[in-house]
């Protein structure tokens, strides 16, 4: 159930499924259990980045599983958007069992 958000700034757009097939296979899941968004960013102020990344995710992976998932992330957003990965910021948040809701069901995971 990863799933991202993507505000992109001045950035060409991947090949359409690029991101969402490619980050599944680098973690080892289901294209179709990955969620993609793309999302123009209308103006930044402050600090500028051309790719601000939202990645949720269950509470259920050990840290360092979390860590690689942001690492592949990472890697496939400068890998499709062809840029510097000085010009991504990643935020990772782990939701808890329940705090879900999709296709109109409250979704819970077991360790």
């Amino acid at each position: 159930m990863p799933i991202v958000h993507c505000i992109i700034s001045d950035v060409d757009k991947p090949v359409e499924e690029y991101l969402a097939n490619t980050f599944a296979t680098k973690i080892g899941v289901d294209p179709n259990e990955v969620t993609i968004s793309l999302l123009p960013a209308y103006r930044q102020y402050g600090g500028q980045y051309k790719i601000l990344a939202h990645l949720y995710l269950p509470d259920l992976w050990q840290p360092n599983q979390v860590d690689d998932m942001q690492q592949a992330l990472l890697d496939v957003l400068v890998s499709g958007f062809k840029v510097d990965s000085k010009e991504i910021l990643i935020l990772t948040q782990l939701l808890k069992s329940g705090r879900v809701i999709d296709r109109g069901k409250v979704v819970n995971w077991k360790n």
